[in-house]
C-alpha cells in the first residue's frame, strides 16, 4: 500500500548551498582573504559530497557516461599533478588563485553529485536561493559603488570587488547571475503573485545590471552578450529554421566584432578596447609555447607563473617592464592545455561538448517554466564560458560554471515526477541515511583538522607581516611560520622582504 511520496532529491539544495558559500564566503583576518576561505568551503563540501552518494549508489549506473568523463578529467588532473614541480603548487594552487588539484577534485564530486541529485521538483528553491544570492551580491556592489564598502580594502583597482577580489571577475560573476535571471522574466504573470516575483526579478536584474557596468569591466559585456544571446535564441528563433540560420550568423557576428573590438582591431575597438584585454594576447602566445614545450602533462598544475618569463615574448618585458609578470593565462582552456597537457585540456573540452549537447536536448524536451528555467542555466553556462576565454577561474565564479553544467545534464535524463516509495524503501531510504550522516561525520574529522591548518597557516602569515610592518619582531614566531609546510612559500618569500625593507636583513636571510 502506498503512504508516503517521499522526493530522492532532496540531498540538491546542499549543492546550491556550496556554490553560495563559496561565492560569499570571505575572511579578512587571513593572508589571502578571497581565495582560500573559498578554498577552505570546497574542502570541507568533499566528505559531504562523498556521503551523499551512499542513498545514490544506484542511481550511480545511470549515469556512467557522466562518471567515466569525470574519471577521465580527473584522471588528467593527477597525472599532471605527479609531473608537477611544486607538489604544494599542485596540490593546493598558486597564491591568490588556488586552482591545484584539491579545487578541482571538489568541483568534480559537486558536478557528479549534481547530475546524480537534480530534479524538477527544486526549481523553485534554487531560483530562491539564487535570488537571494543575487541581491546580497548586487546590494554589496552597490554600497561599494558608492564607495560604503564595510571593509577598508587594500584594493588598486575599480572598487566594485564585490567577494570575488576585483573588478573582472566581479563582472563576470554578474554577467552570469543577470543571464540566469533573464529568461525567467518572460514568465506570464496569471495572478498578483506571479507579477509580484516578476516585479522582484526585474528589480534585482536592474540591480546587477547596474553594478556590472559600474564595474567598467570589458568582459562582463562580453560574458553577458554571449549568455543573452544564447537566451533570445531559445526564447524566439529556435522553431524557425530561416531565422534560426539568420540570428546565429548575425550572434557570430557580433561577437567576432566584439572581440576584435577588444583586441583593439575593426570598428567596435574604440568602444571596447581596453589595454587590460590586449595584454591577454601575451599570456596566451607563452601558454601556447608552454604547452608546445610539454605537450603530454604540461608545465605542472596552475604553475603558469613559474614559467612564464621562460616563455614570454621579448615585446612584453619591454612594454610593462622585467619585473612584470602574470601567474595565469587568462584563458582557462589555454591554462589547461599549458599547465596539464592535451590529456586535460581535452578533457575539459570533452565535458564543455557533452554539457552543450545534452542541454540541447534538455531545453528541446521541455515547455513552460521549466524552459525557461534551463534557458536561464544554459546562457549563465554560456557567458561563464565566454568570461573564461579571457578571465580566471575563480572559484567564485567557477562553481557556478560546474553546478550549471551538471543542472543541464540531469534535466536531460529527467523522465517525470518522482517516484512513489512504499514504506519499506522509505524505511531503507531512512536506514542509509542514517549511515551517510556517520559516513560524513567520520570522513569531516580529518578534513577540518587539515582544514584548520591551512586556515592558521593563511592567519601566521598575515599576523607575521602585521608584526613586522609595526616593528615588533617575534624571532620563535617567525621560525614556526617560515618551518610551517602549510603556509605558502611565496608567502614566506614576502615575509623575508618585508624583513629586508625594515633593515632586519639579518633575520630576513
Amino acid at each position: 500500500m502506498i503512504k508516503n511520496r517521499r522526493r530522492t532529491d532532496n540531498n540538491f539544495i546542499y549543492v546550491i548551498l556550496i556554490g553560495i558559500l563559496t561565492t560569499l564566503y570571505l575572511n579578512t583576518n587571513v593572508q589571502d582573504p578571497i581565495n582560500s576561505p573559498k578554498l577552505w568551503i570546497l574542502t570541507l563540501s568533499i566528505p559531504i559530497s562523498f556521503s551523499f552518494f551512499v542513498t545514490h549508489l544506484k542511481k550511480l549506473s545511470d549515469v556512467k557516461n557522466e562518471f567515466y568523463l569525470i574519471l577521465f578529467f580527473l584522471s588528467s588532473q593527477v597525472i599532471a599533478f605527479f609531473f608537477t614541480e611544486n607538489l604544494y603548487v599542485g596540490f593546493f594552487g598558486d597564491s591568490q588563485r588556488k586552482n591545484g588539484l584539491l579545487t578541482y577534485f571538489a568541483l568534480c564530486l559537486i558536478w557528479l553529485l549534481t547530475v546524480v541529485t537534480y530534479s524538477y521538483n527544486k526549481i523553485s528553491q534554487i531560483k530562491t536561493y539564487i535570488l537571494l544570492m543575487s541581491f546580497i551580491l548586487g546590494l554589496y556592489g552597490f554600497l561599494q559603488s558608492l564607495g560604503k564598502d564595510f571593509i577598508k580594502w587594500q584594493n588598486p583597482y575599480n572598487q566594485v570587488i564585490l567577494t570575488v577580489g576585483n573588478p573582472n571577475f566581479s563582472a563576470a560573476l554578474l554577467a552570469i547571475l543577470i543571464c540566469f535571471i533573464f529568461p525567467n522574466l518572460f514568465i506570464k504573470s496569471g495572478n498578483k503573485i506571479r507579477l509580484l516575483n516578476l516585479v522582484t526579478l526585474f528589480l534585482v536584474w536592474s540591480l546587477l545590471l547596474y553594478v556590472m557596468l559600474k564595474t567598467e569591466a570589458k568582459q562582463g559585456i562580453l560574458a553577458s552578450a554571449a549568455g543573452l544571446i544564447a537566451s533570445l535564441y531559445f526564447l524566439y528563433f529556435n522553431k524557425n529554421k530561416k531565422r534560426q540560420f539568420l540570428y546565429c550568423f548575425a550572434s557570430v557576428g557580433i561577437l567576432l566584432f566584439s572581440v576584435l573590438g577588444m583586441l583593439q582591431k575593426g570598428p567596435l575597438s574604440s568602444f571596447l578596447y581596453k589595454d587590460s584585454v590586449s595584454v591577454r594576447g601575451y599570456y596566451w602566445r607563452a601558454a601556447i609555447k608552454m604547452f608546445e614545450s610539454n605537450p603530454v602533462v604540461g608545465v605542472g598544475l596552475d604553475s603558469y607563473l613559474y614559467y612564464f618569463k621562460q616563455f614570454r615574448e621579448v615585446g612584453y618585458p619591454l612594454k610593462y617592464g622585467y619585473q612584470i609578470t602574470s601567474s595565469n593565462a587568462h584563458n582557462l582552456y589555454l591554462q589547461f592545455f599549458a599547465t596539464g597537457g592535451l590529456l586535460l585540456g581535452v578533457a575539459f573540452l570533452a565535458i564543455v561538448v557533452y554539457t552543450f549537447n545534452r542541454a540541447i536536448k534538455a531545453i528541446n524536451n521541455s515547455d513552460g517554466t521549466n524552459q525557461l528555467f534551463l534557458i536561464g542555466i544554459f546562457s549563465s553556462w554560456i557567458a561563464y564560458l565566454a568570461q573564461a576565454l579571457i578571465s580566471i577561474d575563480n572559484l567564485g565564479n567557477s562553481i557556478w560554471g560546474w553546478i550549471f553544467s551538471g543542472i543541464l545534464i540531469a534535466a536531460a535524463k529527467e523522465t517525470g515526477p518522482n517516484q512513489i516509495l512504499n514504506d519499506k524503501k522509505v524505511k531503507k531510504i531512512q536506514g542509509l541515511e542514517v549511515f551517510r550522516s556517520l559516513t560524513a561525520l567520520i570522513l569531516l574529522i580529518p578534513t577540518i583538522y587539515l582544514v584548520s591548518k591551512m586556515y592558521w597557516s593563511e592567519r601566521s602569515a598575515y599576523v607575521a607581516r602585521g608584526m613586522i610592518g609595526s616593528g615588533q619582531i617575534d624571532q620563535q614566531f617567525l621560525d614556526r611560520v617560515l618551518n610551517d609546510n602549510l603556509v605558502d612559500t611565496n608567502y614566506k618569500v614576502l615575509i623575508a622582504s618585508d624583513l629586508f625593507r625594515g633593515n632586519n636583513r639579518n633575520i630576513a636571510i
